[in-house]
């Protein structure tokens, strides 16, 4: 008779492996952790200083396009102290289909320091369109050129820096476009100016608080 042959059984691998790596990993970071103290601080340090700026840039973003009700109401009531004006000005009244219109936007700040400001324009597509988006005009301020449409320009722009106290308009301008007629008759080139819009011109100091009172736009006859 032949003896009987049995097959070995096949240990499973141990299921505790995972577990043992896990804890011994965390060891090992732990241990690291203990000899390099200094090192494990200061990246803490950066990561907490990280989300103190994320924090701080959204907190100033939101209240600077969606600004809470009681800041609003505060906005208005300061901006009833000031009487800060921008204007549309044309290098001439009157002009002829086709011929280029020069159009300057200016500020007066009644002697106050200005940050920033936002300009939105309003025109007739069916008498003028845009031909040239010339340079900015106040070395002292970043210009953000928010939009462009084929009925209206918006554009904002904060101060470079932090010392504002000099910046001060007198009937200063912010910038220059021009425009081509495309037929005659009468159009009107406006400021858009709401104090109960997030999306106006307006004139802001150091505090946040605009202080544009009055608008003036520009009417011009086309030959």
């Amino acid at each position: 008779m032949n003896p009987e042959t049995t097959t070995p059984k096949q240990t499973p691998p141990p299921t505790s492996l995972p577990k043992q790596n896990l804890m011994s990993r965390i060891s090992d970071l732990w241990i690291w952790s203990k000899t390099h103290k200094r090192a494990v601080l200061v990246a803490i340090a950066i990561i907490f200083l990280f989300i103190i700026i994320i924090f701080s840039v959204f907190e100033t973003l939101r209240e600077r396009f969606f600004p809470s009700k009681d800041n609003q109401a505060q906005n208005q009531s300061d901006n009833q102290n000031f009487s800060a004006s921008m204007r549309i000005n044309t290098n001439k009244d009157s002009y002829t289909v086709n011929e280029k219109v020069i159009v300057t936007i200016s500020a007066h700040s009644q002697e106050q320091a200005v940050a920033a400001f936002d300009v939105l324009l309003e025109f007739d597509p069916e008498y003028l369109s845009l031909t040239t988006q010339r340079k900015p005009l106040l070395s002292e301020y970043m210009y953000f050129y928010n939009s462009f449409s084929e009925s209206s320009i918006q554009i904002a722009a904060v101060q470079q820096g932090k010392d504002i106290s000099d910046q001060i308009f007198t009937d200063t301008a912010l910038f220059e476009f021009e425009f081509t007629i495309k037929k005659a008759g009468t159009t009107d080139i406006s400021l858009i100016y709401d104090r109960q819009s997030n999306n106006e011109s307006n004139l802001l100091n150091s505090e946040s608080v605009d202080m544009l009172s009055n608008v003036y736009g520009k009417r011009i006859e086309i030959k």
